[in-house]
This record gives C-alpha cells, sequence and structure tokens, in this order.
C-alpha cells in the first residue's frame, strides 16, 4: 500500500535525521550562524509541520476536512513535480518558524511525541479514511494523504541536509 511506503520513509528520514544530529549537545545544539536557523530550531520546524498535519488529520477524522480545488492547483503540482523545491528557497511561515533554539533534551522529547501522534493517526483505526482525504500544501497544493506523507519524509530529508551543512559551518 502506498502509505506503507510513506511511513517507512517517514521512518527512515527520522533515523536519518536522528544521525544527523548525534553528538550535537548543548549548548552547540543551539547555535546558529547568523541568519540561519540552529540544529534545535530545525528540528522544531519539522515537528510544527508535522503538527499541521495532525490536526488536519483529526478534521478528517472528524468529517470536518474538506479541500476546494482552486484554479492555480495545476500551477503548484508542476512546481511540485519538476521539484522547484529543490533550486528555490521556500521560506517557512511563520507558525512554522522556531523564534529560539530550545535545550537539545526538549527539542528532542517534542519532536518524538510529534511524531509517534503522527503515526497513531496514520496506523490507527482511521487510516482508511484519512488515506482518502486531500491535504493542501501552501506552496504546492493539494496532494493525496499517502502522497502527503511521503512529502513530509522528504521535507525532513532535506531539513537533515541543512543539519549537516550547519555541522560544517559550525565546525561540529
Amino acid at each position: 500500500m502506498m502509505l506503507d511506503r510513506a511511513i517507512e520513509a517517514l521512518t527512515q528520514s527520522r533515523r536519518d535525521m536522528l544521525a544527523a544530529v548525534a553528538g550535537l549537545e548543548d549548548p552547540h545544539f543551539g547555535e546558529a550562524p547568523a541568519g540561519a536557523w540552529s540544529a534545535s530550531q530545525i528540528v522544531q520546524h519539522v515537528a510544527r509541520g508535522e503538527q499541521g498535519t495532525i490536526r488536519g488529520l483529526r478534521l478528517v477524522a472528524a468529517g470536518k476536512h474538506r479541500i476546494e480545488d482552486r484554479w492555480d492547483d495545476p500551477f503548484r503540482r508542476l512546481a511540485w513535480r519538476l521539484r522547484l523545491d529543490r533550486f528555490v528557497r521556500v521560506r517557512a511561515g511563520q507558525a512554522l518558524s522556531p523564534e529560539q533554539s530550545l535545550p537539545r533534551a526538549e527539542t528532542l522529547a517534542m519532536s518524538d511525541a510529534v511524531r509517534s501522534e503522527l503515526l497513531a493517526m496514520l496506523t490507527g483505526p482511521d487510516a482508511a479514511k484519512l488515506v482518502a482525504a486531500r491535504f493542501r500544501h501552501f506552496v504546492f497544493g493539494p496532494f493525496p494523504m499517502p502522497q502527503f506523507v511521503h512529502f513530509l519524509s522528504e521535507h525532513e530529508q532535506r531539513h537533515r541536509r541543512q543539519v549537516d551543512r550547519l555541522r560544517a559551518t559550525l565546525g561540529r
């Protein structure tokens, strides 16, 4: 099933992110070059994106989530299919942008709790209803749920690479 493969990708992206931050302890976990995020803020950002997905999943489970097609959806989907996210930096909205670094243990605990809740919803009793849903990304438009979950794994991988660059910049 497509959702199973997407969940596997999500699980792998988390292993890769944890490997990227391994050994990066406080206070270095909260260090950031000027104009960039720290490892703490990167992990928080990924978790905040997943929290938004969880809110949407709850609406779907309650029968209160509906995506209306918009005139620009084909163009948004084309941007995704061309993988423009690899070449164009997309600024996170304020809700997804952590203002400050948190201690490593607090950041990772929050991230783990969010991921556990997401996986519980995707594999729980409402999974069949959730798979049939579509979710709208603010830039790339609507995705079927299995594709959206796969997008979340790619999002985390992109930010894992950001952690790798951060470590190189900081010499860690």
